[in-house]
């Protein structure tokens, strides 16, 4: 049996393909091919000044694009289209920071027991395990520990300067926090 054509898009747009008889078409599909590239572009631009790598920026971008096809519905036209979508980014931004912030305080509070008061020795004990284990990880491993928690710098460039993508960067990070935590 030979496979059953697909049916083509509809000329207009996907997204009214969904949208009920007689609504008005959604913002997203009323710009041009080349206008949603030149706003793709401007979006990835604005995202990539304010994190440390393309793949990042590239993520945010998308989670943008994401949200604002499935609010569409609440896009009011009291703005462009164009300023909508970065109210959106900047949401999205916003979110990537505060679960980057979110991630860091986690792993502080894996890697130093703060101390209180009596606990001020076994605070200092754990800091000198974890300090001996650090010292103890592969070089790549503690590296990326140093590079990524402790110097909170960008990981593509740390990346680079380990020969490595940022694949295996994150795969060292989460090795090198593994035996951090078991010590």
């Amino acid at each position: 049996s030979s496979p059953r054509p697909v049916p083509a898009p509809p000329a207009s747009g996907v997204h009214e393909a969904l949208a009920p008889q007689g609504a008005a078409p959604a913002p997203i599909d009323a710009l041009s091919r080349a206008a949603l590239r030149e706003l793709d572009r401007r979006l990835f631009a604005y995202v990539r000044r304010r994190v440390p790598g393309d793949e990042i920026a590239r993520e945010i971008v998308q989670k943008t694009w994401v949200a604002a096809v499935a609010g569409q519905a609440r896009f009011s036209g009291r703005s462009s289209v164009s300023t909508w979508v970065h109210g959106i980014l900047r949401r999205k931004l916003a979110d990537h920071y505060r679960e980057r912030r979110e991630e860091r305080a986690l792993l502080e509070d894996e890697l130093v027991v703060p101390a209180r008061q009596g606990d001020t020795f076994d605070a200092r004990q754990r800091l000198q395990r974890v300090a001996s284990a650090l010292e103890a990880l592969p070089m790549r491993e503690r590296r990326a520990v140093e590079g990524c928690v402790l110097e909170m710098g960008e990981r593509t460039e740390l990346a680079e300067e380990l020969g490595v993508n940022t694949g295996h960067l994150r795969c060292l990070l989460f090795r090198g926090r593994a035996r951090l935590r078991a010590a």
